[in-house]
């Protein structure tokens, strides 16, 4: 099971009764799929965005958190601008927003509910 794995890295908190969680918890909609290439591998998602109007995301200033990514053509001029003797290197850090933690003055904004059990997120969850 996908939570089994979370909780044996330590990744989730739990498994809590429900009636012992404090109403602060948000218990978030979320859901596995499996990832690609990957057979027998499942990726969480978590809906941070339900419900509309008092989500945690309906939380977080829109300045706060809007990204820009560079483009192609911006790599290759910053590239262009080093010249012939510059290096270059590529990474791919696995699980790499599980491997994040989140503030435990954070987490009752991660909570999730599976067959009447309350599980807490310990790492990022996206």
């Amino acid at each position: 099971h996908y939570l089994d794995e979370e909780l044996a890295q330590g990744n989730i908190a739990g498994p809590f009764d429900p009636k012992l969680i404090p109403n602060s918890v948000i218990l978030n909609r979320f859901g596995v799929i499996p990832k690609a290439n990957k057979p027998g591998k499942w990726r969480l998602i978590v809906d941070l965005s339900y419900p509309k109007g008092s989500s945690v995301n309906d939380g977080i200033a829109k300045a706060d958190s809007s990204m820009v990514y560079s483009s192609i053509e911006d790599a290759a001029r910053l590239i262009l601008g080093l010249g012939k003797s510059a290096l270059l290197a590529k990474i791919d850090v696995a699980s790499a927003f599980r491997i994040i933690p989140v503030h435990p003055a954070d987490r009752y904004l991660l909570g999730m509910q599976w067959k009447n059990k309350v599980f807490i997120d310990n790492q990022l969850p996206f």
